[in-house]
């Protein structure tokens, strides 16, 4: 969902860069589809350092919000694209859920609960919210 032309490769210098991470200086979405911004205060020794991470899909962001001893998660963003194509809205998140469909037992996706109590599931997923059973608080913003 993310590209990024050869164009935008940001050289860093030796030494300021992990060996295994490009930096960009932009990335393209490929495809005009929510999309979160994940904002995490990651343990690295004795030092706690926040970190963004653009995360294309739920079930990625599902991933990304498993509690370890090394990481936190400090907020989450939903962006959605404007019908009309022109722009996007962010949504804050205050809650994630997890939800099993009621016609595809095996089969979990994400509810997010914004600032205001209202409840959206995953755009991408398809299923409306009568079909989702069985929900579990998965993540809550401190």
């Amino acid at each position: 969902m993310f590209a990024a032309p050869e164009q935008f490769a940001h050289s860093m210098p030796i030494g300021l860069a992990p060996p295994d991470y490009s930096y960009w200086r932009a990335v393209e979405l490929t495809l005009r589809a929510p999309w979160y911004i994940v904002t995490l205060h990651v343990r690295e020794g004795d030092a706690w350092f926040q970190r963004d991470l653009l995360v294309s899909w739920a079930s990625d962001l599902l991933d990304v919000i498993q509690p370890t001893d090394r990481v936190d998660v400090a907020a989450i963003q939903l962006m959605q694209p404007v019908s009309g194509g022109k722009s996007w809205k962010s949504v804050s998140v205050n809650k994630v859920w997890t939800a099993r469909h009621a016609t595809d037992r095996g089969r979990v996706s994400p509810i997010f609960e914004t600032s205001n109590g209202d409840r959206i599931c995953d755009p991408m997923d398809g299923a409306p919210a009568a079909e989702r059973s069985e929900c579990e608080l998965v993540w809550q913003q401190a």
